[in-house]
């Protein structure tokens, strides 16, 4: 697995904090649970990756043109309330 191998570096984009936060809400979580699980999440991370305009157009627009999104470890994660 990616969070086995010591040489893996791990970067998440920082709009997708903010996504997962909103994923966990929407899965009903409250907003102090989706925080806690967040933050869990965000030290498994080497770092958070600050992203311009560019990048957020460009990812909305690949989203857009993907049938369907990509399996998600949230659904089995032992951090969801």
């Amino acid at each position: 697995m990616l969070f086995d191998d010591d040489d893996a570096e791990i970067f998440a984009a920082s709009i997708s904090i903010t996504e997962f936060a909103r994923r966990l809400r929407d899965l009903g979580a409250t907003p102090s649970e989706a925080r806690k699980v967040v933050e869990s999440y965000r030290e498994l991370l080497d770092d958070v990756v600050a992203v311009d305009e560019a990048v957020a157009f460009t990812a909305f627009h690949i989203g857009c043109e993907t049938p369907q999104r990509l399996p998600s470890p949230m659904r089995s994660s032992p951090l969801l309330p």
